[in-house]
């Protein structure tokens, strides 16, 4: 078995009778270079937390990793879903794992149980990949708990887990694919600030601040977390600008971030979820038209010809 970790002195692999206790295999290993921040028994993804050395090796006792303090993962809160579908695309079992969530949180039974989430191989490369720091491999065990308890009736061995996988977790995160959405953008606007001139930098700054500014607000009044920090409002703001004409004028965007909000509501009610954060570009630029039509043009909301 391997005996791994940047805790141990020396890492290797060791040919041990069953029964031996995990401290003798430390022991050969050159012992702890450094107190261990998390002992596992298996792998980084499916491992499981080991609180004693004193355990013996059993047969399906593959690894002991002991990981010091800096290569554990941090504590993140996790944020709104950004509908990205990486844990649809790494998951081997082929399952769905934000709709079987989704079926969860909303106690669709017969819902949950056409996702067949009791084929979750436990692997958790769905709370891995994920960006908005979902534990969805702990959520879609509960779900296939469920499942089975509806199924047979009693207890499921998920019950009896003591750690959740993975048990790493790697660096991108909503807001720095946010931050990548938003460079990438960046010479669209500058070409646009070249071609017509300064009023689009302004417009842009406008159109940005007021969906910031909404987006507190609305988090604020509905007691809901502050999601500033994953930079979803910026993007908004950035499209949003750039679906407006450059004449238009500097309140057009805040009657953007009014239809993205009232529209968000009113889907939210309706039990409706809205496929990302940065969406209410979508919505303002539906809305914007409508609402020039509407009012004849004297908004001046949107281009008209003629």
């Amino acid at each position: 078995m391997t005996v791994s970790g940047g805790a141990v002195a020396r890492p290797r692999n060791l040919w041990v009778p069953l029964g031996t206790p995990l401290k003798e295999l430390v022991s050969s290993a050159g012992g702890f270079r450094e107190e261990p921040g998390l002992i596992l028994v298996g792998g980084p993804m499916t491992g499981v937390t080991q609180k004693s050395l004193e355990a013996p090796v059993l047969p399906n006792t593959n690894g002991l990793l002991c990981l010091a303090p800096w290569e554990q993962p941090r504590e993140q809160a996790p944020t709104v879903c950004i509908r990205c579908g990486q844990c649809v695309s790494v998951c081997p079992m082929h399952l769905s794992p934000i709709f079987v969530v989704r079926a969860l949180k909303e106690n669709a039974a017969e819902r949950l149980r056409s996702l067949h989430p009791q084929d979750c191989m436990d692997c958790g490369c769905c709370t891995y990949i994920c960006p908005a720091h979902i534990p969805l491999a702990d959520l879609v065990r509960q779900a296939a708990g469920q499942v089975r308890e509806l199924e047979k009736g009693g207890a499921s061995m998920a019950d009896l887990r003591t750690s959740v996988p993975p048990q790493l977790a790697q660096a991108t995160s909503t807001t720095s694919i946010m931050l990548d959405v938003i460079v990438a953008l960046l010479p669209a606007l500058g070409m646009a600030v070249y071609l017509f001139g300064p009023r689009v930098l302004a417009l842009t700054l406008i159109s940005v601040g007021a969906c910031v500014l909404s987006e507190y607000l609305y988090r604020r009044l509905t007691h809901q977390s502050n999601t500033l920090r994953d930079c979803s409002a910026c993007v908004t703001g950035l499209l949003l600008a750039m679906c407006l004409p450059a004449a238009s004028p500097t309140g057009s965007p805040c009657w953007g971030c009014l239809c993205h909000r009232g529209g968000e509501t009113v889907l939210r009610r309706a039990g409706q979820k809205l496929h990302e954060p940065g969406s209410g570009w979508a919505d303002a630029a539906v809305h914007l038209p409508l609402l020039d039509d509407h009012l004849g043009g004297r908004a001046g909301l949107s281009p008209r010809l003629g």
